[in-house]
């Protein structure tokens, strides 16, 4: 679609939308996405939902990069939103986490204990994992990656858990990547 036919939108204001999206849906327990929640995790519900987060978090990034680019378009969305989360999480203080064993992409390793901390140090480590597993991407492609270390820090290994997770990466990747598309960013 030619861009000036494209619908204008304020990159602020989609970026507060995702980030209230989020903010919410931790609220809630992300119950819509409890279906995919490991059932076998080594980590307490509340981490899992702690780390489902860090992964939405990573979705929101990761696709809007992939839509816009490095541009002042992805500035835009992406500053108020880091900012938001920045200001939310850096309160927000997150239980320990016990060592756990990785399985997924990679072979059997041991994830190192995690003390109590503020949720925005974990989630910068998160989405350093998480980057990796993009520029490294197992055989099985980006989608099969980032599943695996969302599985692999909650301490699960079901091959069933990580194709579900896989698959709703990529389709939640694809929408956010055709919303951000779909406008003209302003």
């Amino acid at each position: 679609m030619l861009s000036f036919l494209k619908r204008k939108v304020s990159g602020t204001e989609i970026g507060a939308e995702f980030f209230k999206r989020l903010r919410d849906g931790h609220a809630a327990g992300f119950a819509e996405d409890r279906e995919f929640f490991p059932v076998e995790a080594q980590i307490s519900r509340d981490a899992v939902i702690d780390e489902w987060l860090y992964f939405e978090v990573f979705l929101v990034d990761y696709s809007t990069y992939l839509a816009l680019g490095r541009t002042s378009e992805k500035s835009k969305v992406l500053d108020l939103f880091w900012l938001s989360i920045q200001e939310w999480l850096g309160a927000h203080q997150v239980v320990a986490l016990p060592e756990r064993l990785a399985v997924l992409g990679g072979g059997p390793r041991s994830i190192p204990p995690e003390k109590v901390e503020y949720a925005l140090a974990r989630l910068l480590r998160r989405m350093k994992t998480y980057c990796s597993a993009i520029q490294t991407p197992h055989r099985l492609g980006e989608n099969y990656s980032v599943a695996s270390v969302f599985l692999n820090s909650c301490g699960n290994f079901n091959a069933i858990t990580v194709t579900g997770i896989s698959t709703l990466f990529s389709s939640r990747k694809i929408g956010y990547v055709e919303l951000l598309k779909s406008v003209r960013i302003v």
